[in-house]
């Protein structure tokens, strides 16, 4: 603030004031032409100068009380600084706080503009992945610089012409942007095109959010390794000694169990006519890759033998069976000789995991008291209980079969099965797709691949019913 000019200005204006009290004073009537030409000019100046001054008096006041401490902050104008858009953020250099903010403005623009069309609970289930916290495990930070990365126009252009094959076309912004998406990727060895978070299937799986019901109901791990490694004991076996008696070693026995994860793939092969705009890409792409691996998680949770390179279903890791009554047939005795095999700490939490086939063979049963075993909980839509407990129907589950060591239901506490799925998954693009004579078809390829696992922690906490081995 320049205090000379201020001080200037108001003598100035003084001064001016001074002289057209003047003119009016030695006056005889009207003006003369001179007088009023002085007259007009001072007018027209003190129009523009006190303004000037008031304004010059208003911000040396304000300086003069931001110096003696008064806090007349609240006086000075107000900027509002406009939220940076994600194409602004570099999510090499950004900021947790800055990362968070513009990962839930690209989260908002896509349901807004994308996810609304694909029909499923995507931004609730994104907005949950960088709301989880950092572990040995996972890291939210590091799932929010991706979904930043890849939500930048330049890369999904880039995306684009790469998984169509003309990364030859890519721009200078394009290739900066497929560089940024790389240094925050997920799958950092993979390779290929990382497909943007806000369409990647694996996002449902972490956050519970897939519609099937084997999948919503085990306990879901989210990491953004390539294996999970959790705790898991037994209680404490408390005792009642006599008094001064030394007490019994009642310490539980502590595991470390471990879920590897294995590669789901896939090839979906396309015309080379494939359209070129993203959000029209996004749609159907969106759609696609969630239904097709969906549906491969929820067959390997079922049934997955456990051997690389199938990841550990429920009715394999559930290892403790208990046979049928009678060799190919399925009776209550088998329901009550199940329910009451798990131990009471898991029979309390319990749920029963079965085919739509089975659960008809059980309905089937009989009438009076052999279908009483059966209720409809009306408050939670209809979910079917049995023994009390809910009833959880896979298709991808075995069906009945009058068939020895046939599996037929598990029963058990879900929350001891656990789904480990590394959030992020890649496509890659093969320009050409050749006939049964090695000529080309005018088709090319996406290979997609991912990663998870799962497998029982607890074995104690399930039970497998099984028709007998004759």
């Amino acid at each position: 603030m320049n205090l000379e000019l201020l001080n200037t200005l108001r003598n100035d204006v003084a001064y001016v004031e001074d002289c057209l009290i003047n003119i009016n004073d030695s006056a005889d009537g009207a003006l003369d032409a001179d007088a009023q030409t002085a007259w007009d000019a001072g007018q027209e100046y003190l129009t523009t100068a006190r303004v000037d001054l008031a304004d010059l008096e208003a911000r040396a006041k304000i300086v003069s009380d931001l110096r003696g401490g008064v806090g007349a902050r609240a006086d000075l104008p107000n900027f509002v600084r406009p939220a940076a858009d994600v194409s602004d953020i570099d999510t090499r250099t950004a900021t947790a706080t800055a990362i968070r903010d513009a990962a839930m403005r690209a989260i908002e623009a896509a349901d807004k503009s994308i996810l609304k069309n694909i029909g499923d609970t995507r931004a609730d289930a994104l907005a949950q992945a960088i709301s989880r916290g950092e572990s040995k495990d996972y890291s939210s930070d590091l799932v929010g610089r991706a979904i930043v990365a890849t939500s930048k126009p330049a890369y999904q252009s880039a995306f684009m012409k790469g998984i169509c094959g003309r990364s030859d076309e890519l721009t200078s912004e394009e290739r900066s942007a497929l560089i940024e998406v790389r240094n925050a990727s997920l799958t950092p060895s993979e390779g290929g095109y990382g497909v943007p978070i806000i369409i990647d299937p694996t996002i449902l799986i972490t956050n519970g959010q897939s519609r099937n019901p084997l999948i919503a109901a085990a306990r879901v791990e989210a990491i953004t390794t390539d294996k999970w490694k959790g705790v898991s004991a037994g209680h404490a076996a408390w005792s009642m000694d006599a008094a001064g008696a030394q007490v019994s070693d009642d310490s539980p026995t502590f595991a470390q169990p471990t879920i590897v994860t294995e590669k789901p793939q896939a090839f979906i092969p396309y015309d080379f006519e494939l359209g070129m705009d993203y959000p029209g890409f996004a749609n159907q792409m969106g759609r696609v890759l969630s239904q097709g691996y969906t549906a491969l998680v929820a067959q390997q949770l079922a049934v997955g033998t456990g051997s690389t390179p199938q990841t550990t279903g429920l009715f394999v890791g559930a290892t403790t069976a208990i046979d049928v009554a009678t060799d190919n047939t399925l009776a209550p005795i088998d329901i009550d000789n199940v329910y009451a095999a798990v131990p009471e700490d898991f029979r309390a939490m319990g749920s029963w995991v079965m085919n739509v086939d089975v659960e008809n063979e059980i309905r089937a049963f009989g009438s009076g008291t052999a279908t009483s075993r059966f209720t409809v909980d009306q408050t939670a839509g209809g979910i079917t209980l049995l023994n009390g407990k809910p009833v959880i129907l896979t298709d991808h589950a075995p069906a009945w079969a009058a068939t020895d060591a046939q599996n037929v239901l598990v029963f058990g506490d879900m929350e001891n099965f656990v789904v480990a799925q590394r959030i992020g998954m890649t496509l890659s693009n093969i320009p050409f797709l050749f006939g049964a004579n090695q000529r080309p078809t005018g088709e090319a390829g996406l290979y997609g691949y991912a990663r998870f696992g799962s497998g029982v922690v607890v074995v104690n906490a399930f039970r497998r019913l099984k028709n007998i081995t004759s």
